[in-house]
């Protein structure tokens, strides 16, 4: 799912690349210094070189490779869950049948969260590799929040693990200090 926003966030990420240059890049001025060389002079790199390098392919590969893997694993323990059970080891479907109700709500309450927030980003054209970091981040944190909060709350642990799934990643980083 991830790499498909990216894929259609590409021609964004083109049309931005053809503004910077169209600004910065070489030859755009006729009267004073460049405003691409001055840039390079203080930052010491040209802008396209950084714009390459920060929204490349390559950078937006890792967060989506890790986003893609938890959901597979939130994927999967929801399976064995309701009694589907995928190919995997005998190890693997123990470890994961385990879980706890609260951590799979948590990490679901996450997913639902980064997910609404790389289409939000995807639809205002904001949408960089770190922002993708932050959703497998949230998934885990929730996990782990989810089965700590989860003994204070008993009595509604998966709505409790969800809630705190649903919680953005600057209020976790609040509470957490």
């Amino acid at each position: 799912m991830y790499p498909a926003i990216y894929i259609a966030y590409r021609q964004i990420l083109a049309q931005k690349r053809l503004e910077v240059n169209s600004v910065l890049g070489p030859g755009r001025h006729q009267t004073g210094p460049e405003l691409g060389a001055l840039y390079e002079k203080v930052f010491g790199v040209a802008p396209d070189v950084l714009f390459k390098k920060s929204f490349s392919t390559l950078a937006y590969s890792l967060p989506n490779a890790i986003n893609e893997g938890m959901t597979f694993v939130l994927g999967e323990i929801a399976l064995q869950r309701v009694g589907i059970r995928l190919p995997v080891s005998a190890e693997v479907t123990t470890a994961l049948s385990s879980v706890s109700g609260p951590v799979i709500a948590g990490m679901a309450g996450a997913f639902v969260w980064g997910l609404y927030d790389a289409l939000r980003r995807y639809r205002v054209g904001n949408l960089s590799p770190t922002d993708l970091h932050f959703n497998w981040l949230r998934m885990i944190v929730a996990a782990l929040l989810g089965a700590l909060v989860t003994p204070v709350f008993a009595s509604s642990f998966a709505c409790c693990g969800l809630r705190v799934g649903c919680l953005s990643v600057g209020l976790v980083r609040g509470i957490c200090g």
